[in-house]
């Protein structure tokens, strides 16, 4: 990301499209120190449910050093969760965790409606981890063998990045069960 960071800078000034010179760093953004305020955070490492990057604690060290007005991209993030009958490919069977971007021949049936489990402002002060106690209503007789979660990205115009929107950004996650859960619509 570095490397290419650097490229656009060289690019852009090569265009003149640049009124102030960026200053690029390699360093940990959880720990990391910036040396004057800034008017736009960039967090490209957004992942869904936030599970596997730093997202929440990034944006927490870099938000100090953001004007007052300044922006974050993106400006939030809301998780979801829902129960699901998967069929699982041959390739992908005894995996407990499965991100579908990675999977092929890989069906979901959803037997609930989603659920929002979380909902983290950047520019806000987030809380750390997430405890939540959901009743998830029924909507589809079947059999729950996984859950699924996903992710709306917020962006500062409004925008919201919904979970099929990319096929690179915030793809599902799917979370096989041990043990296989039959189920009746309008049960909880």
């Amino acid at each position: 990301t570095f490397k290419l960071a650097t490229k656009i800078q060289h690019y852009l000034e090569g265009l003149k499209l640049l009124t102030k010179k960026p200053i690029l760093f390699l360093k940990d953004a959880t720990k990391a120190v910036l040396p004057e305020k800034v008017d736009v955070v960039i967090n490209e490492n957004i992942y869904t449910g936030i599970f596997f990057e730093k997202q929440v604690q990034i944006m927490r060290q870099m938000k100090k050093f953001l004007k007052k007005d300044g922006v974050t991209i993106p400006s939030g993030l809301r998780s979801y969760i829902l129960l699901a009958d998967t069929t699982v490919s041959a390739h992908a069977r005894g995996e407990n965790l499965i991100v579908l971007m990675h999977e092929k021949g890989i069906t979901t049936h959803e037997l609930s409606k989603p659920q929002e489990y979380d909902s983290v402002l950047f520019k806000s002060n987030t809380k750390k981890g997430v405890r939540a106690i959901l009743k998830i209503p029924i909507i589809r007789t079947g059999t729950i063998n996984s859950v699924l979660i996903y992710s709306e990205v917020l962006m500062p115009s409004g925008v919201v990045v919904g979970r099929n929107a990319t096929e690179f950004l915030n793809n599902d996650i799917i979370l096989t069960l041990p043990r296989a859960q039959s189920v009746k619509r309008g049960e909880v």
